[in-house]
């Protein structure tokens, strides 16, 4: 099955499940340690002995019903996925790939898509970039390719202003000040397990957009899920994130299968 799919990234999620909670985020042993998922693919660091982790991948092996694939390196630095890991001497030494920073393509509505995607790529930007220098000339390139795909300073000013507000920072001043960086840094690195405790439970929906204004259609979406679920224990919106996708009816998709009328 291919990776795209959602139902594979379902499958993924409920396999891994017990090993990242169990194994790895329960287990004294990676307090320290960095532990990494993609799809079906965990990456994580070890920083004690080898014969620890041998006895650890054994435990591993033998809660798995078929073979698990482990491909163990050592060495000063390591590629995983769109991650560059460096021992540089001693102190680690992280950043992203440039490849990660070219805009996808998307389908459905392109300008949510993309300020999603600025967003959430800024946001992994200063969790994987422990350089502020690097992380400045990354973001640069960014808004770069932004601008080659057509979207103009003004998106990318709002975007940022956007961020500015959510963290209560500014960008700028951030890029130029190593320890305002390092500050802003460790609390992005405890961002994603901030959000997950805020919610019990995350719903997501995909929608047809036709045309109009999509924040509208999403503001009174919200509206009327508040007014019938305000007082269920677990679907009120306290308890429960709601994820709205749009998915465009005339995408490109559509337009190629769609059949030649007689």
């Amino acid at each position: 099955m291919p990776n795209e799919t959602r139902f594979s990234t379902l499958l993924s999620n409920l396999c891994l499940y017990y090993w990242k909670t169990k194994k790895f985020q329960d287990n004294q042993q990676f307090q320290n340690e960095f532990l990494v998922q993609y799809n079906d693919e965990l990456f994580f660091t070890w920083n004690q002995s080898k014969e620890n982790l041998h006895i650890f991948l054994v435990e591993l092996k033998e809660f798995s019903d078929d073979d698990t694939d482990m491909d163990i390196e050592y060495g000063q630095q390591i590629n995983i996925q769109n991650i560059h890991l460096e021992n540089r001497h001693g102190q680690l030494y992280s950043t992203m790939n440039t490849s990660s920073l070219l805009l996808p393509y998307v389908t459905g509505y392109p300008k949510v898509k993309y300020q999603q995607w600025f967003r959430s790529t800024l946001i992994r930007l200063i969790q994987l970039c422990s350089d502020y220098q690097d992380f400045t000339r990354q973001r640069i390139q960014m808004e770069i390719h932004c601008l080659i795909s057509g979207y103009s300073n003004k998106f990318i000013e709002s975007e940022l202003e956007k961020f500015n507000r959510y963290f209560n920072v500014d960008i700028y001043q951030v890029q130029v000040k190593e320890i305002t960086y390092q500050q802003l840094r460790s609390n992005l690195l405890k961002f994603e397990r901030w959000q997950s405790q805020n919610y019990s439970s995350v719903i997501e929906f995909n929608s047809l957009y036709d045309y109009g204004a999509y924040h509208e259609f999403q503001k009174k979406f919200h509206t009327i899920w508040s007014t019938y679920t305000n007082s269920h224990a677990t679907l009120s919106s306290k308890q429960t994130k709601i994820l709205l996708n749009a998915k465009h009816l005339f995408s490109l998709n559509s337009l190629l299968t769609r059949k030649r009328e007689s």
